[in-house]
């Protein structure tokens, strides 16, 4: 029975294991998107044509109206959604 301890315990030990390595890969993304967006900002600060770009691409990119109001960029519409419910034809 000690036996099947053992190897259950090295199967959690692995997992865990496992667990850290993903954690660690996510921190390491997570550090890649900071530097990343770091050398952006200073190069937008520094040309406005590259910021009006920016701002362009991020208003395409960007669908969760929570994120659009970090760069205060309005409320996403969907294809053929009417900018306003009064908008809407009834029959």
């Amino acid at each position: 029975m000690s036996a099947q301890r053992t190897t259950d315990q090295q199967i959690a030990d692995a997992e865990a294991r496992l667990d850290r390595l993903r954690q660690k890969r996510r921190q390491e993304e997570t550090r890649k998107k900071i530097l990343i967006g770091a050398m952006v900002l200073q190069q937008i600060g520094e040309d406005e044509t590259a910021y009006r770009n920016l701002l362009q691409g991020l208003d395409e990119y960007l669908t969760q109206d929570r994120d659009r109001r970090l760069f205060d960029l309005p409320a996403h519409q969907t294809p053929g959604t009417p900018l306003n419910p009064s908008q809407q034809i009834e029959d």
